[in-house]
């Protein structure tokens, strides 16, 4: 016993003399460890470094700081400043400048993370992440205060310079995801080129499952929002520690979050959304077990700028599709000479009350209900439209038919039907095209929240005329006029025979874009707010292209026999039935495989598109407003106003983009107009970023399906 006292003696008096006499070594170093529990808005690749392109939207920049245990001096601390995003839709990535202190020890380095996303199959994929960090570790002088500045261990002590590797793995399945993260997997010291396990630097294995789920019925202020539920455990110097967390995030107002983990304890936070891009963060963290409820509360704070493209004044707008089934046309003489139903204005006179919306009624043919045309589609669809000149042609030749009895237009049919099993598939498109200028006009007043209409009026000019006033009784009429024109006015006005209204006017302009950019200064210059614009399509030219334009497939469809130029489309009130007048079995159901991958307008599909996200809705009905709105954000999220910038375009301008949904569930881009070629390109960028879908069904056939929509920027 004796022995081992004088051993050790002599070992104590002579360390220091042995100490001096070496050369610099190595101090402790800190082991690169941020608590990532709360993290989940921003930074939430420390946590996972596949989370850098998972539900990640824009880019942004971010600082961090969590004071650990604040109550007690010198307590753990972590300062984060970071800048993450995504390149593309499949790759995330993140860089960062981090300082860590744990008492009198210093962690300062930088931080790079890299993800990449790879689809397995339809709404599955795997996706492998990396977080790296390089920073020096050693003891930070300045808060160490000994009598002895000469203390040999801390004049021989060296900063280290580290690296550490955290890869991790995360596999998605729709709304779910499960992952492992393992951090400090690889950690060198750069000196030694050594792991330094031994000092301090343990390897933590980490497992998540969580549960992302879109609050799609939430409106107004808590519209877009979403809510994640993560399970979370980690193993760490074989201990587990379970925990768990719920973020409900709203992008117009902040979010709320709040969680649990076995070592840290129970926690919970508060984001405000100051502005659209800049947001502030706070957390607050107690601990629960018996080793860390005495250390008191850690705080966390986080400041974060979103850098979001400039978005456009956007309003979508999707026009019902319809095809147009070629039927027999009652003689040219029986045709009834109508007008449209134009939606009232404000009335001055209050004689009577007037409708406050309403559709067209036209003179062109009127729809064929929808029910009605899933039996058609399937057996008779019309051929693709032709150019104008070679559909003149093929009009006058058919002309010249003789009129068919109905054994004759039978044998047609079915004749046909035997050359459409031989022949290449045809596209199901409406015979009439859409009316493009109706839709962005629409489109745009609705984003101004402008008063619109449209009406085919006879003996009225083409155009969009800014509406005063509407009146009933003539005498106020002509004195309104009359007063107008004593102000410098060129104010006239015209009448709808269908509600016998007449409509004030004060200017009439060729464009949608002229009348809605300049509607406001008219408004301002009548003192009048309820200024409104009416777009009138001239009756005598549609009467006069109605009468020489013949169909593009001349089946008929009538008991009464016709020439095969005449065809119209029943009337959208009348009661067609699902069955067709020659009683022909064309039950609705699956496309006839001579018309498979035929294009169908969304709005009669049988089964639309299936958007990811929303296969869990009950019926087709849902599903079509959940493509819809999925479509939306894509445009609003992807949409850079700032092309149109340099262009020499001021105001209202729409961009029409139809595309189809193929039967493989990709889109594609069939037609784009746009002011300039550069919102043409910008147009079908955004569309390229739509999602692969489940494609839509007639029946059990998958069909491609089209879709338009009117994208509206507001340039100041």
């Amino acid at each position: 016993m004796k022995q081992k006292v004088i051993s050790m003696f002599l070992a104590l008096l002579f360390s220091p003399f042995c100490t001096g006499q070496e050369e610099e070594r190595p101090g402790p170093v800190l082991p690169f460890e941020v608590p990532s529990q709360n993290l989940l808005k921003y930074n939430r690749y420390l946590g996972n470094p596949t989370f850098s392109v998972l539900g990640e939207m824009h880019n942004y920049v971010s600082f961090h700081h969590r004071n650990q245990w604040a109550d007690y001096d010198d307590s753990p601390q972590v300062y984060l400043l970071s800048y993450s995003g995504k390149i593309n839709d499949r790759t995330g990535f993140g860089l960062g400048v981090f300082q860590q202190r744990h008492g009198v020890i210093d962690n300062f380095g930088v931080l790079a993370n890299y993800s990449r996303r790879i689809q397995l199959a339809y709404s599955t994929y795997l996706t492998f992440g990396l977080n790296m960090a390089y920073y020096r570790s050693g003891i930070n002088r300045g808060n160490v205060f000994l009598p002895d500045e000469q203390d040999p261990a801390l004049q021989y002590a060296e900063n280290s310079s580290l690296l550490a590797i955290h890869p991790g793995i995360n596999l998605s399945f729709g709304s779910f995801d499960a992952g492992v993260y393992a951090e400090n997997m690889v950690n060198v010291n750069l000196a030694t080129y050594k792991s330094y396990p031994e000092q301090g630097g343990g390897r933590v294995l980490s497992f998540h499952l969580m549960h992302t789920l879109k609050l799609d019925r939430m409106s107004g202020a808590f519209e877009n929002g979403t809510m994640a539920m993560m399970l979370r455990g980690r193993n760490a110097e074989d201990s587990f520690y379970p925990g768990g967390s719920l973020i409900v995030d709203f992008p117009r107002l902040g979010w709320l979050q709040g969680g649990y983990d076995k070592l840290y304890g129970a926690a919970a936070g508060i984001g405000i959304n100051l502005t659209s891009s800049l947001s502030l963060g706070y957390t607050v963290e107690q601990g629960l077990s018996e080793f860390m409820v005495n250390f008191g509360t850690s705080h966390e704070f986080g400041l974060s700028y979103v850098f979001k493209p400039p978005e456009p004044s956007y309003v979508p707008s999707k026009r019902k599709r319809t095809a147009t089934v070629p039927v027999v046309r009652k003689p040219r003489e029986q045709l009834p000479d109508t007008t449209a139903v134009a939606m009232a204005g404000p009335v001055a006179d209050k004689e009577q009350p007037l409708p406050e919306s309403g559709e067209e009624k036209a003179v062109a043919p009127p729809r064929i209900a929808a029910d009605s045309l899933k039996t058609e589609i399937a057996v008779t669809p019309p051929a693709e439209p032709l150019p104008e000149e070679v559909r003149i042609t093929e009009e006058e030749e058919q002309a010249e038919a003789p009129p068919l009895t109905e054994p004759e237009a039978v044998a047609a049919v079915t004749d046909t039907l035997v050359k459409e099993e031989q022949e290449p598939p045809v596209p199901v498109v409406p015979r009439h095209a859409p009316d493009i200028e109706d839709m962005l006009f629409t489109a745009a007043a609705k984003q101004e929240n402008i008063r619109a209409q449209t009406a085919s009026l006879l003996k009225v000019d083409d155009g969009y005329y800014i509406i005063a006033n509407v009146f009933k009784n003539e005498a106020n009429l002509k004195k309104y006029i009359g007063e107008l024109k004593e102000k410098g006015w060129e104010a006239d006005s015209f009448k709808n025979p269908e509600n016998e209204l007449n409509y004030v006017y004060v200017k009439r302009y060729d464009s949608w874009e002229e009348a809605i950019n300049q509607r406001k200064k008219h408004a301002r210059e009548l003192k009048n707010n309820a200024v409104w614009v009416f777009r009138v399509r001239n009756a005598d030219s549609l009467v006069a292209q109605l009468e020489s334009t013949g169909p593009v497939a001349g089946i008929l469809t009538d008991k009464t026999g016709r020439g095969r130029n005449e065809a119209v489309t029943a009337p959208e009130n009348e009661n067609t039935g699902r069955g067709n007048a020659l009683n022909l079995p064309l039950a609705g159901g699956d496309i006839t495989s001579s018309v498979r991958n035929t294009y169908i307008p969304v709005d009669i599909i049988e089964s639309v598109p299936i958007f990811p996200g929303c296969e869990d809705l009950r019926n087709n009905e849902e599903r079509k407003a959940c493509l819809a709105n999925g479509i939306d954000k894509v445009i609003q999220r992807r949409f850079r106003a700032s092309v149109a910038t340099g262009l020499g375009l001021s105001g209202i301008q729409g961009v029409y983009v139809e595309f189809k949904v193929g039967t493989d569930g990709e889109v594609d881009v069939m037609r784009i107009r746009a002011p300039h070629r550069r919102l043409e390109e910008e147009a079908r960028r955004v569309i390229g970023h739509i999602p692969k879908m489940i494609p839509g069904r007639q029946g059990n056939t998958p069909v491609d399906v089209m879709y338009s929509k009117a994208i509206i920027i507001k340039l100041e």
